[in-house]
Order: C-alpha cells, then sequence, then structure tokens
C-alpha cells in the first residue's frame, strides 16, 4: 500500500523502502546459492565415476560467510588432485594417455545458470 508523507520526510521513506529491499534480496540470494550449491553437490556425486566409489562420495562443500552479508560456496573433493586427473585425463605408468573423464564442467555451468535464474525469479516476487 502507498504510504503518504511530506517532501521533507521522503528521503527517510526512500531509505526505509530501499533498506527493506536490501534485506529481503540478500536473504533470497542467500537461500539460493545454498540450495543450488547443494544440488551441485549431489549431481556430483551421481555423476561422477565409480571404479572403486569413494571418489563419488567425497565431495564436500565449504560454506563461508563475507562481509556485507556476502556467501561463498566451494565444492571440492577431499581427494586432492584426482578431480583434475580425472577431468582432463593424465599420462599413463607404461606410456600413453587415460581418457579424460569430463563430470565437474557441466555440473558447474548447470550450476551457474540455475543459480542465476533462480536469483531473477526471487528478485521479481519481491516488492
Amino acid at each position: 500500500m502507498a504510504e503518504t508523507c511530506t517532501p521533507e520526510q521522503l528521503p527517510q521513506v526512500i531509505e526505509r523502502y530501499m533498506r527493506e529491499y536490501g534485506e529481503k534480496a540478500e536473504k533470497a540470494v542467500r537461500k539460493d546459492i545454498l540450495s543450488v550449491s547443494k544440488e551441485a553437490q549431489d549431481k556430483l556425486r551421481s555423476t561422477s565415476p565409480r571404479r572403486y566409489g569413494s571418489y563419488a562420495e567425497s565431495w564436500s562443500r565449504r560454506i563461508q560467510n563475507g562481509s556485507l552479508g556476502s556467501v561463498t560456496t566451494t565444492l571440492y573433493s577431499r581427494l586432492p588432485g584426482l578431480p583434475h586427473l580425472l577431468e582432463f585425463g593424465h599420462a599413463l605408468r607404461g606410456g600413453g594417455r587415460a581418457r579424460a573423464m569430463p563430470h565437474i564442467a557441466p555440473v558447474e555451468s548447470w550450476a551457474n545458470t540455475e543459480v542465476e535464474r533462480k536469483i531473477r525469479q526471487d528478485l521479481s516476487k519481491i516488492h
């Protein structure tokens, strides 16, 4: 509902509305980033190569809260170095190369488009 105010009160009213919008937008973006990162972790676990099984379950996520309410999530494998070798292939001991098994890049590209889509959708709902 529209609020009536005097011209002298207008800056304070605008400031209050902008602060409320910023708080709602921050909560929506945070929720979207956390939900997409959880989905991406699940997708990585399901699409990872399963020769021995422990690699697929090694995917974890780190959530870092930054200044001004920012949030960053990082997906990583608890088996350092192995994701790179599997994603891009590597030289074999007896010569030749192991084939690449791209499984990280598709999930990364999906997560980037999905988080953008969810943020746009949620921000359009905020009044």
